[in-house]
């Protein structure tokens, strides 16, 4: 694992990155994941069974796994072949990926980096076929990141990111005016940001073509703020799955899956 975080940047952006790695270590610390081994061909999520669809066939691609955390989805590629970068500022989550990745004998094909995604291309001079990144964006200065991430892909590479959205302006609402009152749990960091339209011009400035091929988690979003039995959850599930296939409520969802193409 290579530490490569203690670099010559602004002092309110590290000031930020080190807020979001503390939050992160001790999450972390007091969130040890249980089991260690990966299933390469079950489900992991709504999205990033998705996203695995688009990218297609991993054999023999160089894939950076932007935000790894603690390497589910960065052992889960390197299992169907891909040579793995693994980026976070979590040493506490890089330790269990360490471990994760040598559990599933894939630990040749990882590669550990602990840096701040902003300054990536200072320390990274690879570039990959496939970026992939799992609620990263939002925890980021897309203005310094985008550049950065953009200068690691080959042209006519691709990036998938599964992200939470600010598109939909009552689940924006939600989560300002509601979350962390009344009650209602806060499930995030205090850095974080979902990506609205202003995230999505930075984002095109630097790619080709900037698509959201689906969104999640429109009704489904309160099961995590609400109490409620299994019985009421599946038929929120249900509704999802029928409304965002209307084109009207296309991005609804608090979840969404972003491909960028480089």
């Amino acid at each position: 694992m290579k530490n490569l975080s203690k670099l010559q940047i602004s002092e309110d952006v590290l000031t930020r990155i080190n807020r979001e790695r503390t939050f992160y270590e001790n999450f972390y610390s007091n969130n040890q994941d249980g089991e260690l081994r990966v299933n390469s061909e079950a489900s992991v999520s709504l999205w990033f069974d998705d996203a695995i669809r688009y990218i297609g066939d991993l054999q023999g691609k160089k894939v950076i796994d932007l935000g790894c955390g603690t390497g589910i989805i960065t052992v889960y590629m390197a299992l169907r072949g891909a040579d793995v970068t693994a980026i976070d500022i979590s040493d506490e989550a890089l330790k269990i990926c360490q471990l994760r990745a040598e559990a599933n004998g894939v630990s040749e094909s990882v590669h550990l980096y602990n840096c701040p995604i902003e300054f990536l291309g200072n320390v990274i001079r690879d570039q990959f076929d496939i970026v992939h990144g799992c609620a990263i964006l939002h925890h980021l200065d897309l203005k310094l990141a985008t550049p950065v991430i953009s200068s690691l892909m080959k042209h006519g590479s691709r990036a998938y990111f599964s992200e939470t959205s600010y598109l939909n302006p009552f689940l924006r609402f939600c989560r300002e005016r509601l979350s962390g009152h009344f009650g209602i749990p806060r499930f995030r960091s205090p850095e974080e940001t979902p990506l609205d339209k202003n995230s999505f011009a930075i984002l095109k400035e630097h790619f080709k073509q900037v698509s959201v091929l689906q969104s999640y988690r429109f009704l489904t979003q309160a099961i995590g703020y609400f109490p409620m039995n299994e019985k009421k959850k599946c038929l929120l599930h249900r509704l999802d799955k029928y409304l965002l296939t209307n084109p009207l409520l296309r991005l609804a969802g608090y979840w969404i899956l972003i491909e960028c193409v480089f």
